[in-house]
C-alpha cells in the first residue's frame, strides 16, 4: 500500500501524524491523503486514552496510526468511533477466527480480556471534522504483559498463532476504508450487537460520586452516550463517567 509508511521506532504515531498534519497546515499547499497510515516496531512514548501508556515488546504488535477525512458535522463524530472499531473487530473475526466485542466506547475484547485499543484525536474545520487521527495498538504476537495490566489478551495467546504485523497493518486499512461508506443507521445496529455486556447485569463505579451499582447495559445514542438500566429507570453516561468493576 502506497499510503503506509513503516518506522522502525517512533515517539507515537499518533504524535508522528499530528506533526506531518501541522506542517500540511502551515504550508497550505501539500495535501495529505485520505487514509494515510503509520506504523512502527515500537514506541518510545505510546498513549492510550486517559493519558495512559501503551505496552508493547518491540516488533510484536500493531502500534498504527490512520489519519482519515471524514467530513461529518458536529455532533455526528461518533460514527467515526463505530466504524473504527467495527473495522478492528473486523480483522480480528475474518482474518484471525476470533470472536470479539466492542467495550464502549471502543476498546476490542475477547471474551473479557482486551487485545485492542484506539485512541480518536478529530480536528474541526468549522462546523465539520476536517480530519481525525486514528490511532489502534492491537496486541499479535505479545507473550506476555506486566502484572499490572488488569486483563490483557493477544492473537498469539488466544490462537497460538504468529502474525505478519506489516500484514496486519494492510488488512486493517483495507477494513477501515469498507466500513467508513456504511450507512449510519446500519453502523450504528452493528455497533450495538457487539457491544460488550449488552444487556446482561454487572457491576459499575459511577466515576463522579465513586458509588457503586448494579446495572445493565441498554445501549448507545448516536452521539454515544452509554444508556443504562439502573433500578427501575434509564440512566445516560458519558465517556470518563462509569467504569466497570
Amino acid at each position: 500500500m502506497s499510503n503506509l509508511m513503516h518506522f522502525q521506532q517512533l515517539a507515537s504515531t499518533n504524535t508522528y501524524l499530528e506533526q506531518m498534519l501541522q506542517r500540511q497546515n502551515r504550508a497550505k499547499t501539500e495535501t495529505l491523503p485520505d487514509g494515510l497510515a503509520v506504523f512502527t516496531d515500537f514506541q518510545t512514548s505510546g498513549r492510550g486514552r486517559q493519558q495512559n501508556s501503551w505496552f508493547s515488546d518491540k516488533g510484536k504488535n500493531l502500534l498504527m496510526s490512520v489519519l482519515i477525512q471524514p467530513k461529518l458535522p458536529i455532533g455526528e463524530q461518533f460514527r467515526v468511533t463505530e466504524w473504527i472499531s467495527l473495522a478492528l473487530s473486523d480483522f480480528l473475526r475474518q482474518n484471525v477466527g476470533l470472536d470479539t466485542g466492542i467495550k464502549w466506547p471502543n476498546d476490542i475484547y475477547i471474551r473479557d480480556r482486551k487485545i485492542a485499543g484506539i485512541l480518536i484525536s478529530h480536528h474541526w474545520h468549522g462546523e465539520t471534522i476536517g480530519s481525525s487521527i486514528i490511532g489502534i495498538g492491537l496486541n499479535l504476537n505479545q507473550e506476555a504483559f506486566p502484572e499490572q495490566l488488569p486483563n490483557p489478551t493477544s492473537v498469539l495467546l488466544e490462537t497460538g498463532c504468529h502474525t505478519n504485523v506489516r500484514e496486519a497493518a494492510e488488512a486493517v486499512c483495507r477494513d477501515l476504508m469498507q466500513r467508513r461508506d456504511m450507512p449510519a443507521d446500519r453502523l450504528h445496529e452493528e455497533y450495538l450487537q457487539r457491544l460488550y455486556l449488552i444487556n446482561k447485569p454487572a457491576l459499575y463505579q459511577d466515576l463522579h460520586d465513586g458509588k457503586l451499582f448494579h446495572g445493565e447495559i441498554t445501549g448507545v445514542t448516536e452521539k454515544g452516550l452509554l444508556e443504562m438500566r439502573c433500578g427501575t429507570g434509564i440512566r445516560q453516561f458519558e465517556l470518563n463517567g462509569i467504569a466497570y468493576r
